[in-house]
């Protein structure tokens, strides 16, 4: 006696189907979806950044404090408290304007920024340092503690 074949599973969605339902709205939904779909892949990608790192000190190859000073940019930053570009070229103007920038911090954590931007033939980049950089540093840290 002859058995039928059981049913081909079926596998995803219907295409414009309404998808896996957990709340009554679809929006939400799809919102909760996209949101564990991007949770995956940022667990993989951490996980493969993880093994990486792992093998290269296996080797003798520190990856973290290569990669931290590689960014000879960030370490200055950190180092002065501030950061400057002179001028910006990512303007609608380019080379018109420069910059200084000045991370507003809670607890040691970035929770923001302040920049001051200027018209690049008003002063040079150090004049604007000594004139401004004090008095945005100062005024970072109190926005800060009112966090």
């Amino acid at each position: 006696m002859q058995r039928a074949a059981p049913p081909a599973p079926t596998f995803g969605h219907k295409i414009g189907g309404r998808g896996k339902t957990y709340f009554e709205s679809i929006v939400i939904d799809n919102l909760i979806d996209a949101f564990i779909e991007l949770a995956a892949d940022v667990w993989t990608t951490r996980d493969r950044m993880f093994i990486l790192e792992s093998v290269l000190v296996e080797r003798g190859i520190d990856a973290a404090a290569l990669i931290e000073a590689h960014n000879t940019l960030l370490t200055s930053i950190r180092a002065k408290g501030y950061a400057t570009q002179a001028p910006n070229s990512y303007t609608a103007v380019p080379g018109k304007t420069s910059s200084i920038g000045v991370p507003v911090l809670k607890n040691g954590e970035v929770k923001g920024a302040m920049a001051l931007v200027f018209f690049a033939v008003s002063m040079p980049m150090a004049e604007a340092e000594a004139r401004f950089v004090d008095d945005l540093k100062q005024t970072s840290e109190l926005i800060g503690r009112d966090l």
